[in-house]
């Protein structure tokens, strides 16, 4: 077989696009790990922000936050 050395497979067309498939399905990971990272970083921000309200209006904010997020979740169908 010609491909048994490995040397041979780097021009085997074949195993090129192989893993040039696995490397888009890497990238294509990162990038949506990164993504999450991403988003629990600014809910992490969205409830250091209401920190600052008064603590009379916390609840009143929670809630909105809240509101906005249910919303947000329905029109995307996970609720």
């Amino acid at each position: 077989m010609p491909y048994e050395n490995q040397i041979y497979g780097i021009f085997n067309q074949n195993n090129i696009q192989q893993q040039y498939r696995l490397y888009q399905q890497q990238q294509y990971h990162n990038d949506q790990v990164r993504k999450s990272f991403d988003c629990a970083h600014k809910v992490d921000e969205l409830l250091k922000s209401i920190d600052q309200v008064d603590p009379q209006y916390r609840s009143f904010a929670y809630n909105q936050c809240c509101a906005v997020l249910f919303n947000h979740m329905r029109n995307h169908g996970v609720v």
